[in-house]
């Protein structure tokens, strides 16, 4: 069964249930391109939902990424870290290419460490690529967003393009440091823009406002 969502021109949203070697769940169409997250039989989208974030031990190999042609043929495979999966449609606005947000639910039957970790994925030509940003001064850094009960995300718009604010706590010598990293999308790519003081912060607490995140005022370029 396949169900179809009218978008924006040039952009298709489809939830396709499918049997065989692997169920394609989810798709992002593109000019003469899709982007089709394809799960390990025999989950379906509706048995992700269900297993999310329960930590039950999973005995199915991993998702994964595929761009197809619209004719079908294959150009390029993303092997994911799980098999849970889900894929946000909404490209991001303001990416220097086609970008979307995959996330993986890695949350361990106990602790407070680990949960679903959000990548940002891009469409170069035609291949799938971890988006990376770079720092000032610094090495780029893949973008990746842990959702723990020390680690937080969001998307947030600012203007006509999409920023992504994440706060995570860690424990240092002492007591704890908090990070605030702002992540921007410009001509030239992804910045990264952060800073660090002492404090604790946990996820049940309310996520701070964008106004609190370094790099509010920088103009992008």
């Amino acid at each position: 069964m396949t169900w179809r969502l009218s978008l924006p021109p040039l952009l298709l949203v489809a939830a396709l249930l499918a049997s065989g070697a692997g169920s394609p769940a989810t798709a992002v169409a593109a000019p003469c391109r899709r982007l089709v997250l394809v799960l390990d039989p025999p989950l379906s989208p509706a048995a992700v939902e269900q297993a999310w974030a329960s930590g039950a031990p999973r005995t199915e190999g991993p998702a994964a990424l595929e761009l197809r042609r619209c004719d079908g043929r294959l150009l390029d495979r993303l092997v994911l870290d799980g098999p849970l999966a889900r894929l946000d449609p909404r490209p991001l606005r303001g990416a220097p290419v086609h970008s979307v947000l995959v996330t993986v639910d890695l949350t361990a039957p106990a602790g407070s460490t680990s949960g679903p970790l959000t990548d940002v994925i891009e469409l170069r030509g035609d291949q799938l690529r971890r988006a990376q940003a770079m720092p000032p001064g610094g090495a780029p850094i893949e973008i990746r967003f842990p959702a723990t009960g020390k680690a937080a995300w969001r998307r947030t718009p600012r203007g006509g393009r999409d920023e992504l604010l994440a706060l995570s706590c860690f424990p240092v010598a002492g007591g704890f440091v908090t990070r605030w990293r702002r992540f921007v999308a410009t001509r030239n790519g992804w910045r990264v823009v952060e800073r660090e003081a002492p404090g604790f912060w946990e996820s049940d607490q309310p996520f701070p406002p964008a106004k609190a995140f370094p790099g509010g005022q920088a103009e992008v370029r």
